[in-house]
């Protein structure tokens, strides 16, 4: 993948050893930011919401997705990814669902 570029439910890391997913559609790929959501470590973000803060596994890192957190980032913010939970997409779309409407 080449810089400047991140794709939807992506992995980067940031400086200060934060992890963040993108969760942005690609069809809105030309613009120049990005929506992420923070994946904290288990643990860090107080006891985590049923369906709301999924656990999301990235090797042997347990990390809880924090949509609550959500924020926008510039591609230029976004490095190379490290890795992809495009698996987990209907975890992460449901997470996002609970946020916006409650259900």
């Amino acid at each position: 993948m080449s810089r400047g570029v991140a794709r939807q439910f992506d992995v980067f890391r940031l400086p200060g050893d934060v992890l963040v997913v993108a969760i942005q559609s690609d069809l809105l790929d030309a613009m120049a930011t990005r929506v992420v959501v923070p994946l904290l470590p288990a643990g860090a973000a107080g006891p985590p919401m049923r369906g709301l803060n999924p656990e999301i596994r990235l090797g042997e890192e347990r990390l809880i997705l924090t949509p609550q957190l959500a924020a926008t980032l510039t591609l230029r913010e976004l490095r190379q990814p490290v890795g992809s939970v495009a698996h987990l997409r209907d975890e992460i779309t449901r997470a996002i669902d609970i946020l916006l409407t409650g259900v």
